[in-house]
């Protein structure tokens, strides 16, 4: 008996698949952080439709215009976690409440791995406690995933492998609004200066964080991929 080939992901986005949409804006916090609900509709070859999508929570229902970009995540059969960046291309009809957007290349299809996560360039402020002595220490991170994240530090300090700190994050949460995220961490490890970089840097590992905030840090890493994915075109 011949071996059964696995699907790929683009194969995986069936009529019914349930799906998450991060929108992008020019300015991307010119809105307050929204994750919306829909699902695929239709298959029309080059292009999807997808049901109007759904605010989770208020449940109230998110016209998205023609033009708009969006960042969409999905599950596929094998239970991995998928992103792709796409466009919105318009009403599918004018009676029927269903959107059209671009369907992706296997190339542009993104596979997430919760346990890994998606990490990306970001840039943020935050606030690191360290013990023996206490000390607070004001740094800015290099990059930023639902797992942990990366900063550097120009102070005279040592952190350890294995030692841990605690910290808060100041991260976007729509225009001109940010959220506290509190957590604490284990330092993974070090990358020390060298000619190119003068300064250490630091991998954390989050050990405590509510998972509300997880969720909210890995939703702005995909709007964040989605402007990087924007900016290389």
């Amino acid at each position: 008996m011949p071996k059964r080939r696995n699907k790929s992901p683009k194969e995986m986005l069936v009529v019914g698949l349930p799906l998450q949409i991060t929108t992008y804006a020019q300015d991307s916090m010119e809105e307050k952080d929204v994750t919306l609900k829909s699902r695929v509709a239709e298959d029309f070859g080059q292009e999807f439709a997808i049901e109007i999508p759904i605010e989770e929570g208020s449940g109230r229902m998110r016209h998205l215009l023609q033009g708009d970009e969006i960042y969409v995540v999905f599950i596929g059969e094998d239970g991995v976690m998928y992103s792709f960046p796409s466009k919105v291309k318009g009403k599918a009809s004018d009676n029927i409440p269903l959107l059209r957007i671009e369907k992706p290349t296997d190339r542009i299809i993104s596979r997430i791995q919760r346990r890994n996560y998606l990490r990306v360039p970001f840039e943020l402020d935050i606030s690191i406690i360290i013990q023996n002595p206490v000390k607070m220490l004001d740094l800015k991170t290099i990059d930023l995933s639902g797992g942990g994240l990366a900063f550097r530090v120009t102070e005279t300090i040592s952190l350890a492998t294995g030692q841990m700190v605690a910290g808060v994050l100041n991260a976007p949460n729509g225009k001109d609004a940010l959220r506290d995220i509190h957590f604490s961490g284990v330092v993974l490890r070090k990358l020390e200066a060298n000619s190119e970089r003068p300064y250490p840097l630091y991998a954390i590992q989050f050990i405590e964080i509510d998972e509300r905030d997880r969720d909210h840090i890995i939703r702005i890493c995909l709007q964040r991929q989605m402007e990087l994915h924007k900016r290389l075109k």
